[in-house]
C-alpha cells in the first residue's frame, strides 16, 4: 500500500466516524438566538388564539368581530374624518356650535335573532301591564274563598309550578344552541344555572319581581317567548319548522288547548 493513501482501518479515521453525543451538540430544534425564540413563542400563542376562535361558535365570532370594529375609533387619514375637521369637527368634543351635543356616535343594535321588530318592546309592555295588575288588586281588598276554591287555586299553582320548570329548561337549551348566553328575563332560565350575585340590592330586586309576577304570568310570558323566537310549544314539546308548520300541526298555546 502506498504511504500517500490513507488506510481505512487506521484508528484516526474510525474515530471522524464515530462522534458521540457527549462530543457534539447534535440536539434538534435547539434555538440559541433569543430573537427567534421570541418569533416562536410569539407564533405559537398565535396559532393557539387562532385554534380557539375557531372553536368558537359562528355567532359569537361574528359579535366579537362587531364590537371590535365599532369600538376601533376612525383613523385621522380617513377621507370622513378629514371631511369631518374641515366642517370645525375636533375629536373628544361634542356636536354644536358650543361643542355641548353628542361627544360619541349613536350606538348600533344589530338584530341577530329571529325576534320579530318591535317583541322586545311588547313584550316588556305586557310585564308592565301585569305588574299594574297585581298592584290593583293588592290595594284592594280580596275577597273571602271557601275552603275548596283555595284547594283548586294550590292545585293549579303547583302544575304552573311544574310547567314552568319544564318551560325554563327548554329556554335554557334552546337558548344556548342559538349563541344567547344571558336570558331576556332572569325567570326565563332555572335558578340553579344563573350565576350567584353578590349584591344585597340586586337580591332584593329579585324578591321584588318574584312577588310582584305569579308563577301563571311568568309561565304565559315564557311560553309567548319560546313560540315566537323558536316555533316551540312546551305542550307539544315539538319545535317546528316555522310559524305555519306549528299553526298548523299545533293545537294552540295554552295547556287546555291541548
Amino acid at each position: 500500500m502506498s504511504s500517500e493513501e490513507e488506510d481505512y482501518m487506521s484508528e484516526a479515521l474510525l474515530k471522524t466516524c464515530c462522534i458521540f453525543p457527549s462530543e457534539a451538540d447534535i440536539r434538534p430544534g435547539l434555538i440559541h438566538n433569543r430573537s427567534e425564540k421570541r418569533s416562536l413563542e410569539v407564533s405559537k400563542k398565535r396559532q393557539l388564539e387562532e385554534e380557539a376562535r375557531r372553536k368558537k361558535p359562528l355567532r359569537v365570532v361574528e359579535n366579537e368581530n362587531r364590537a371590535e370594529g365599532l369600538d376601533t375609533p376612525i383613523a385621522p387619514n380617513n377621507k370622513g374624518f378629514e371631511m369631518l375637521k374641515k366642517m370645525g369637527f375636533n375629536p373628544g368634543s361634542g356636536l354644536g356650535a358650543k361643542g355641548q351635543g353628542r361627544a360619541e356616535p349613536v350606538k348600533i343594535e344589530v338584530k341577530n335573532n329571529k325576534e320579530g321588530l318591535g317583541r322586545k318592546e311588547a313584550l316588556r309592555e305586557l310585564i308592565e301591564k301585569k305588574r299594574k295588575k297585581w298592584k290593583e288588586a293588592k290595594n284592594n281588598t280580596p275577597s273571602l274563598l271557601d275552603y275548596r276554591a283555595g284547594l283548586v287555586a294550590k292545585e293549579k299553582e303547583r302544575k304552573a309550578c311544574a310547567d314552568l320548570g319544564k318551560s325554563q329548561s327548554s329556554c335554557y337549551n334552546l337558548d344556548t344552541k342559538n349563541g344567547i348566553t344571558e336570558p331576556e328575563e332572569e325567570w326565563f332560565w332555572p335558578k340553579k344555572l344563573l350565576k350567584k350575585e353578590d349584591s344585597e340590592e340586586e337580591d332584593d330586586e329579585k324578591e321584588e319581581e318574584k312577588e310582584e309576577l305569579s308563577t301563571q304570568d311568568k309561565l304565559e310570558l315564557l311560553t309567548v317567548y319560546l313560540r315566537t323566537n323558536y316555533n316551540y310549544c312546551i305542550w307539544c314539546g315539538v319545535e317546528y319548522e316555522n310559524a305555519d308548520d306549528m299553526e298548523n300541526s299545533c293545537p294552540g298555546s295554552t295547556k287546555d288547548d291541548h
